[in-house]
């Protein structure tokens, strides 16, 4: 009998240290909460310990031709500090014709908001103007878009570029890959 409350005794203190033991006790969930020794993550992040923006995967420079250029463009995607859904991105090569006006767009900074499933983007529009030493004038021109990022880390990106009438618009459409 008093083997079988001794081992009572230990299987109890066993079971009940067991039980007490806070198994979050050492996990840090930077932008989550612990939960039975594992990190959920707040909106917007990702990771084991909830330390990674989803937004990241977008980051970086993209590589690939846009058909109204017919020729490579690589878009530099850089995280927007303390938003988890905008980035910027810029032009490394975006230089097409205007009819016979010759542009060259790398200067500009585009801003993007992602949609809620990290997917899809819009890029806001952006009014420039640009001095055209042919004409001897300025033109107004619209730049706008959207993509989306695709489970091979593609992203499919559309750009329009808007110019004021009578000059035509021109859509840019292309896949680009890090």
């Amino acid at each position: 009998m008093k083997k079988i409350l001794s081992f009572s005794i230990l299987f109890l203190f066993i079971f009940l240290n067991n039980a007490c033991t806070d198994k979050c006790k050492d996990v840090n969930c930077n932008n989550g909460i612990c939960i039975e020794g594992n990190c959920s993550c707040d909106f917007g992040w990702t990771g084991d310990a909830c330390d990674t923006k989803i937004s990241s995967k977008f980051f970086g420079k993209w590589t690939g031709i846009l058909d109204c250029v017919n020729d490579t463009v690589t878009f530099k995607i850089e995280d927007v500090p303390d938003n988890l859904q905008k980035f910027k991105m810029h032009s490394i090569g975006l230089d097409f014709n205007l009819g016979a006006l010759p542009l060259n767009f790398d200067s500009y900074i585009l801003s993007a908001n992602i949609d809620s499933s990290f997917t899809n983007f819009v890029i806001d529009t952006l009014p420039i103007t640009l001095t055209i030493p042919q004409l001897g004038q300025d033109i107004s021109v619209d730049i706008t878009g959207d993509g989306m990022f695709l489970q091979d880390s593609t992203i499919d990106l559309n750009l329009k570029f808007k110019p004021m009438d009578p000059l035509p618009v021109i859509n840019c459409s292309g896949n680009f890959k890090k």
